[in-house]
């Protein structure tokens, strides 16, 4: 009875084992390569990676490289984002119940309730910290691209990612 006992629960194992061992592969990918438009280097920029499972980033370099860590595998679409160092891009304007945009203007420099303690100027602290072992961003400047590329819907990059690394060069066309 012991035997058939241990035999049954044995067989139950393995056919436990089997089903997990089925499953498709969601194990990480590592993917790289560089960005370019109708053969000019894509100099700055973030890409989005849009999966099943969410959306992962990664920054082009100044020398129109990327590299995106921990993405999952599967189908995925592309989106391409170089407008946000358009020096050019028109920025938005808050305007407040008084008519006007600046809270300076309406409560003085600094700010309503008198403080008097800490820096007013309107000076942001430099942030230098960089965490060990991550590589700092060297952006790059502004290269236009087609609108069609910022779009999950009609952006033409899809992408098939597996296990592992692997290379995609992403070649963008002036497409209106």
């Amino acid at each position: 009875m012991a035997a058939r006992r241990t035999l049954g629960l044995t067989l139950f194992l393995l056919l436990a084992l089997g089903v997990g061992c089925g499953k498709k592969s969601n194990a990480p990918a590592n993917v790289s390569g560089t960005v370019t438009t109708d053969g000019t280097t894509v100099t700055g920029g973030s890409l989005m990676f849009h999966s099943d499972s969410g959306v992962y980033t990664a920054s082009i370099q100044s020398d129109g490289t990327y590299t995106a860590v921990d993405l999952p595998t599967g189908n995925m679409v592309v989106t391409v984002d170089t407008e946000a160092l358009n020096p050019k891009r028109k920025q938005p304007t808050y305007v407040g119940q008084g008519g006007q945009g600046d809270m300076a203007a309406k409560y003085g420099a600094g700010g309503k309730g008198g403080q008097t303690k800490g820096d007013f100027s309107g000076k942001s602290p430099q942030m230098n910290y960089i965490p060990e072992g991550v590589q700092p961003v060297e952006a790059g400047g502004y290269v236009k691209i087609s609108r069609i590329y910022s779009d999950k819907a009609t952006s033409p990059l899809k992408l098939t990612v597996t296990p592992g690394d692997q290379k995609f060069n992403l070649e963008l066309t002036d497409k209106k």
